[in-house]
Order: structure tokens, then C-alpha cells, then sequence
């Protein structure tokens, strides 16, 4: 925490929105600036001990209910043009979709297993001392296959993914990709095979993953961990070091690797990769699409990204498995023919209306619940922490506004949260907390150290078997290690 200026009263200073739209509704000249690495200079302003008036709070409970009743009637007004158009898209896309799906998708595999093999048998082969070696980490990997409907894979096609994408992280972590061939040279068995980059390969990677983290449950049980939380997501992201962002430059040299956008890690993207509309910009993330959806998780694509180096300098990287994704209309493998090129092109018709809807879904709080669903967002206003840190969080800030110990709009105070997550919410409470104690207001204090306690807990849970990477939480992600 950074302060500056002598006054005892002077405003803290903590908001989501960057330099350009930064909100401080205190005009004293003094502050204290919380927030670290990305989240500096973040402010919300700490009043003098005088509530706010009443119009304050009439008028941002009008703009509250404005803002609800602009989507409401936006939704009205959309649904009627927008339902059928999207309804005939997907019918007119579902044969040959389904025909991609079934018949040319599994051909093209068999075609590039045939000019592979050599290279696809050895990678199916556990190395030493691999994680498929240890405790019940298999079984917990074909529960989590049944559960998220991928129970057409075998215990052998697991098996094989996880060997072949252990294969690729032993590697990268001895050296990167050859950034002219985009070959990976892995020796297995003293023999060098080149490994390129491919849906298949990103499908392994992604099994690798979640095997990693079938591990931490491993670990998770045997530590007498009765809290029912499980690190195998079904629902949310992984997130783990990549330095030289070597495994990030080897999913990004797949062939159908592409840009789409997101707003995941937002904050944390160690990029500045935009799609520029003019009015706007949106974050440039990459996707792989699994058109036979035979990824773990929610299965049907990979999201991933890589995130600004820590404090030592070590580049993350952030991976989601989403049911479908954003593909590109023309986008193929050098297996895939004719047929499979056009069939492809309404198949990601499909999946894109396909994730708009999804996207909606999360909007309104519709997304995936139920037996079988991790959820592991990196939010905190919704998933695993929205009726923990993110309630007790909204309570304390509502209160510190009414006692007059801060001098902020609530709903600022939210989007902040939304953005910025946990590091946010912990330096915001620490920032409300001191003032708190300046001004003599125990009651306050008291809430913010109730809130504290509740991070802490949380992040115990949460991270039990996962702190050890020293990674950041931002939410309720999950953090393993594969390098």
C-alpha cells in the first residue's frame, strides 16, 4: 500500500477502471493507492465520517434500475428478429454438421493417425514416473469423462492423451518449439520424433492438464480434505506458469489456432493484441476447436492466453475448456478434404451461435449447475465465491457508504470487483479497514476483518493443493504446474 499526503483523514483511493475513466469522487488532494502489479492505482475514495445524502443514493438506485430495465427491454426487443434468425441458422447447419461430426471429422483423424504413427505410438506411451502412475489419478480422469458426457472414450484413448501430452510439456520444458518449423523434437526411447502442433495434440495437452489436477485432488483427499472442492473444472479455467511462454507458442502454431475475443484475465493478457471497432476494442484470445468435442471439461474447445510475467518474471498461462467456441468459418487440417473444408463451414456456424447463446446463459446466471459440475471460475461476483467473499464484500461496502467511512457509487465499487477480482476485493478491505480505524468505527473494522477471514478461508480451500505454484489467485481458478 502506497500513501501519500500527511492528513489522517486522507481518502484512500481504489478503483477497477484504469487512468482513463478512474473514479474518485473525494476532490481532497490526498490518497492512499492500493492494489499490486496490475491492479495499482485502482481507486475508491474513503469519506471524512459524513453519510452520504439521500440523492446520492436515490439517484444510483434510479440509474440501477434504469440500467436493469434498458436490458430487460433491449431483450424484449431483440428476441422476436434475433430467436428465428438464429433458429434457422442452426437448422440449416445441422446436417451437415452432424455429418462433420460423425463421419468426416473421425476420417480425417484416421487419415492423420496413418501419416503419424510412428510419432502417435511412442507419445502413447507413459513416460517414467508419470502422473498416470499415481494413486487413483485414471480413475478420477474416467469419472470426469463420464461426468461431462465424453464417455465414448476409452480407458486407453485417456490413457493415451495423458502419456502424449506429458510427452509434450517434458519437453518444452527442455527447450521451446523451433520458431522457423514450429516443430517440437521430442526423444522418446532414444528416438527423435517432430511433433508439430494439431487439434490432436491440443486435445493431449488439455487431458495432461486435468490429469495434473486429478492429481491435486489425489492430494486433496490424502490431506483429509472434507470440503467436497475439487480442482478437475468443468466450469471455469486453469491457470500455471509457462516460462518463455513456450507451451502457449506451441498450442499457438496449431493450424487452426485463431483469434477471437475475450475477456478472461483481461487485466493480467501479456499482450496488447486488440480487435479495433472504432468505438471500442476488444481483447484478442486464441481458441482450438475439437469439432468431435473430445477435450476434458466442458469439451468442445480450448481458450487460452498467456498472462503478464509474475514478479520474477515468469510468463503464465491461462487455459478454458468451453463447450463450443468462436472457429473461423474456412479454417482446416491438411487431413481434412474438400468435404470436410465445407461441412466445417457450417459446423462453425453452429458453434458460434452456440456460444453466443452460452454467453447469454452466463449473463443471466443460467450457466452449468448440477451433479457432475466443477465450477471454478476466476470471478469472484459469480461461481465459487459469489455468496462468500463476493456477498460479504457487497454488505461491507454498502455499510461503509451508509456509515460514511467511504465516499464511493456501489456499483463502481462492483465493476471493480468484476475486473479485477480477489487482489481487488482483499486491498479494497485492508484500504476500507484502515479507515475504518481512523475514523473510531469499530463496527466497520469488525466487518472488514469478518471479510478478510472469509478470503483466507477461501483461498485455503481453494488452493490447498495448488499454493505451492506461486500463482496469484484472482478467483476461484484452478492453478496447477506442467512444466
Amino acid at each position: 500500500m502506497y500513501v501519500h499526503g500527511n492528513s489522517p483523514l486522507s481518502p484512500v483511493v481504489l478503483d477497477g477502471h484504469g487512468p482513463m475513466d478512474s473514479i474518485n469522487l473525494n476532490e481532497r488532494n490526498t490518497s492512499v493507492t492500493v492494489g499490486r502489479g496490475g491492479l495499482a492505482g485502482r481507486t475508491i475514495s474513503v469519506g471524512d465520517g459524513q453519510q452520504r445524502g439521500e440523492a446520492s443514493r436515490t439517484a444510483e438506485k434510479t440509474a440501477n434500475l434504469f440500467k436493469k430495465a434498458g436490458l430487460v427491454t433491449g431483450a424484449i426487443v431483440a428476441a422476436p428478429v434475433a430467436g428465428p434468425l438464429l433458429l434457422a441458422a442452426k437448422a440449416i447447419s445441422l446436417i451437415p454438421r452432424l455429418v462433420n461430426q460423425h463421419i468426416l471429422e473421425p476420417r480425417a483423424e484416421r487419415t492423420y493417425r496413418l501419416a503419424n504413427a510412428v510419432a502417435l505410438n511412442a507419445l502413447a506411451q507413459p513416460g517414467a514416473n508419470s502422473i498416470l502412475e499415481r494413486g487413483d489419478v485414471m480413475a478420477r480422469l474416467r469419472a470426469h469423462a463420464d461426468a461431462t458426457g465424453r464417455s465414448a472414450l476409452a480407458d486407453a484413448d485417456i490413457r493415451e492423451l495423458v502419456a502424449t501430452g506429458e510427452h509434450i510439456a517434458r519437453g518444452l520444458a527442455d527447450h521451446p518449439i523451433d520458431p522457423s518449423t514450429k516443430v517440437l523434437k521430442l526423444d522418446i526411447g532414444g528416438v527423435t520424433h517432430d511433433v508439430k502442433a494439431s487439434v490432436h495434440m491440443a486435445r493431449a495437452v488439455g487431458w495432461f492438464m486435468m490429469a495434473r489436477a486429478a492429481g491435486q485432488d489425489v492430494s486433496r483427499a490424502g490431506s483429509g480434505d472434507a470440503s467436497g472442492t475439487s480442482d478437475m473444472v468443468t466450469s471455469g479455467s486453469f491457470v500455471m506458469k509457462d516460462p518463455g511462454n513456450r507451451m502457449y507458442d506451441f498450442l499457438n502454431s496449431a493450424p487452426t489456432a485463431a483469434a477471437r475475443m475475450s475477456t478472461h484475465f483481461e487485466e493480467r493478457i501479456g499482450h496488447q493484441e486488440v480487435f479495433n471497432f472504432g468505438i471500442t476494442t476488444k481483447t484478442k484470445q486464441r481458441g482450438i476447436e475439437d469439432y468431435q468435442s473430445r477435450m476434458p471439461g466442458a469439451g468442445g474447445t480450448m481458450l487460452f492466453d498467456k498472462l503478464r510475467p509474475d514478479q520474477r518474471g515468469t510468463e503464465e498461462l491461462f487455459v478454458k475448456f468451453e463447450s463450443v467456441g468462436c472457429p473461423p468459418y474456412f479454417q482446416s487440417e491438411p487431413q481434412h478434404g474438400i468435404g470436410a473444408k465445407f461441412a466445417r463451414m457450417f459446423a462453425a456456424l453452429d458453434r458460434n451461435i452456440g456460444h453466443a447463446t452460452n454467453f447469454l446463459h452466463s449473463v443471466t446466471g443460467k450457466g452449468p449447475n448440477g451433479a457432475g459440475v466443477v465450477s471454478r471460475q476466476e470471478h469472484v461476483y459469480k461461481g465459487a465465491l459469489k455468496n462468500t467473499v463476493n456477498r460479504e464484500f457487497k454488505e461491507l461496502v454498502s455499510a461503509a457508504i451508509r456509515a460514511g467511512v467511504v465516499n464511493a457509487d456501489a456499483s463502481a465499487v462492483g465493476k471493480s470487483v468484476h475486473k479485477l477480482g480477489l487482489p481487488y476485493v482483499e486491498d479494497a478491505t485492508s484500504a476500507i479497514r484502515e479507515a475504518a480505524a481512523k475514523l473510531g468505527n469499530a463496527e466497520i473494522r469488525a466487518q472488514c476483518n469478518a471479510v478478510m477471514d472469509t478470503i483466507q478461508a477461501e483461498s485455503r480451500r481453494l488452493g490447498l493443493a495448488s499454493d505451492v505454484h506461486g500463482i496469484e489467485r484472482r478467483g476461484a481458478e484452478v492453478h496447477i504446474s506442467i512444466l
